[in-house]
């Protein structure tokens, strides 16, 4: 078995051997994981980052519809305002010849 030095000499390199590819082995599999979290973390941030995209569009999307909607909106909304001061105004010119007349019939009951 073991007749000479050189013949120790070579078993020893041989477990050396054995323990730095189990070491390299060991390395590697940490290395492996650690390249593995990397990925999903980036994929994690790239599918927030396209969450936030389509958010930022459908915001976008909806304030252009609101604003839209909201000239729209204040161009009914004056024509709405106009309605009612002609109203007003129709019935404030009502209540002028509603009292006009009564003046009207005051003086001639007095006579």
């Amino acid at each position: 078995m073991i007749q000479t030095s050189q013949d120790l000499l070579h078993i020893v390199f041989a477990f050396c051997v054995l323990w730095i590819t189990i070491l390299l082995c060991w390395g590697l599999y940490y290395l492996v994981l650690m390249l593995r979290n990397t990925y999903k973390i980036t994929k994690n941030i790239n599918r927030k980052i396209e969450t936030f995209g389509e958010l930022i569009e459908a915001l976008k999307s909806k304030v252009s519809t609101m604003g839209a909607f909201l000239t729209l909106f204040s161009h009914g909304l004056s024509v709405f305002i106009d309605h009612i001061k002609t109203k007003k105004e129709q019935k404030e010119e009502t209540e002028e010849t509603e009292e006009t007349n009564r003046e009207v019939k005051i003086k001639v009951i007095k006579k």
